[in-house]
């Protein structure tokens, strides 16, 4: 079953497994789980719920070009450590069976 890894706070590390229905964003897979990821509108417009995301295993999800705007907007850079994690709105990210880790302060 794939799952998602929630570190927040430095020292905690949440990992929940999840069910793909093609709907399902990590800012609600989060607020189900009643993790404190701080978020606004849940519209991907806002750049709130801007999370460092790590693909673990199987296929990332395309940045579309809203997403990329609000992030530049914010200077969360796309490129920024490719390698490791990318930052990604939480709520503009459909759960799609990867095993993700996503990361906020």
């Amino acid at each position: 079953m794939p799952f998602v890894e929630f570190k927040f706070a430095a020292t905690h590390t949440v990992r929940v497994d999840y069910q793909p229905d093609g709907t399902t964003t990590l800012l609600e897979l989060a607020r189900l789980e009643e993790l404190p990821l701080h978020w606004r509108c849940g519209l991907g417009t806002c750049g709130t719920c801007a999370i460092r995301l790590t693909l673990l295993a199987g296929e990332g999800q395309a940045m579309g070009n809203k997403e990329r705007n609000v992030l530049a907007h914010h200077g969360k850079d796309e490129k920024q450590n490719a390698s490791e994690w990318r930052w990604r709105l939480s709520c503009s990210y459909v759960l799609n069976g990867a095993d993700l880790r996503a990361e906020w302060d």
